[in-house]
C-alpha cells in the first residue's frame, strides 16, 4: 500500500507557520499558464531589426483595469507602461519572462527566448534596467538549457534577492543603503542558525560569494551555448562592484574602519 506523506501541522514558532507547502499554495495560484491566441507573440524565427528601431512612447500610460490573470494580451499591454521610452525588444524580452514565470511553457517561447538572447543580448545588456536583467537571470535559472546556465540564474536571483531584504530591512533604521553602521553600537553574539557572526575585519565570505557567480560566469562564457547569458551576468557583477549602496561596499567600508582603528 503506497505510503501518503502527511502534511505537518501548523508550528506557532516558526517564521512560516503554515509550512512550506502553505507558503506555496498561493504563489502556485499565480502560475495558471496566459491564455494566448495565435498572432499574441512573434514567432521563433522573427527579425528582431524592426523591435530595436521602434520605440515604446514616452508618455503612453494604462488606463484600463488590472488584467484578468491568465490574460496574455492585457497583461501585455499593461506591461508596456515599464519600458516607455525603451525598445520594443525590450518589452518583448519582459514579455517572455512574464510568460516563463508560468507552468506550462511552450516550446516555440522558449526557442525565441533563447534565440533572442543567443542574438542579442549586447543590444538587451545596453538597454535593459536592472530589474529586468535580474528578471531574465530568474528565466534562466528556471528554464537554462544546460546546468551551468541554470546554475547562473539561481545563484544571481538568490544573491540579488537577498541583497534587496538585506537593504530593506536595514532602511528602517534610518540609514541609507550606502550610510555604514557606526563602530560602536555593536551587538555581539551568534547570528542566524546559531552561526558565530561574520568577522569583518578580517573575513572573506563576501568574496566567497562575490567570485562563485564571477566562477558561473566565467565557466558559461566558455561554452558554445550560454554566451547570452554569460554577457548578462558579466554586466551584472560590473553593477554590483560599482555600486555603493550593496551591502558589500558597507562591508569594505567597515573593514576600512575597523583596520584604521587598530593601525
Amino acid at each position: 500500500m503506497k505510503k501518503v506523506r502527511k502534511t505537518p501541522p501548523p508550528q506557532t514558532d516558526c517564521t512560516y507557520p503554515q509550512g512550506f507547502d502553505g507558503l506555496a499554495a498561493p504563489i502556485k495560484r499565480r502560475l495558471d499558464p496566459f491564455f494566448i491566441t495565435q498572432g499574441d507573440v512573434p514567432p521563433a524565427d522573427v527579425q528582431f531589426a524592426p523591435f530595436k528601431t521602434r520605440h515604446i512612447p514616452r508618455g503612453e500610460t494604462w488606463e484600463g483595469r488590472d488584467p484578468f490573470l491568465t490574460d496574455y494580451a492585457g497583461n501585455a499591454t499593461w506591461l508596456r507602461q515599464f519600458f516607455q521610452g525603451k525598445p520594443e525588444l525590450c518589452h518583448l524580452m519582459g514579455c517572455l519572462v512574464m510568460i516563463t514565470r508560468r507552468t506550462a511553457v511552450p516550446s516555440s517561447i522558449l526557442d525565441l527566448w533563447f534565440r533572442l538572447w543567443d542574438e542579442e543580448a549586447e543590444f538587451l545588456v545596453e538597454h535593459l534596467d536592472i530589474r529586468w536583467k535580474i528578471s531574465a537571470m530568474r528565466t534562466f535559472g528556471a528554464h537554462g538549457r544546460t546546468e551551468l546556465e541554470r546554475r547562473l540564474g539561481r545563484e544571481f536571483f538568490l544573491v540579488t534577492g537577498m541583497m534587496k531584504l538585506a537593504d530593506t530591512e536595514r532602511s528602517f533604521s534610518g540609514l541609507g543603503p550606502d550610510e555604514p553602521f557606526a563602530l560602536g553600537r555593536r551587538k555581539t553574539g551568534p547570528v542566524s542558525l546559531g552561526q558565530g557572526a561574520y568577522t569583518v575585519a578580517m573575513g572573506d565570505l563576501d568574496a566567497h560569494i562575490v567570485l562563485q557567480l564571477h566562477e558561473t560566469v566565467e565557466a558559461l562564457a566558455d561554452t558554445d551555448q550560454g554566451t547570452g547569458a554569460a554577457l548578462l551576468g558579466s554586466d551584472m557583477l560590473l553593477r554590483i562592484n560599482a555600486c555603493p549602496k550593496t551591502v558589500f561596499r558597507r562591508l569594505m567600508l567597515l573593514r576600512e574602519k575597523l583596520q584604521q582603528n587598530r593601525a
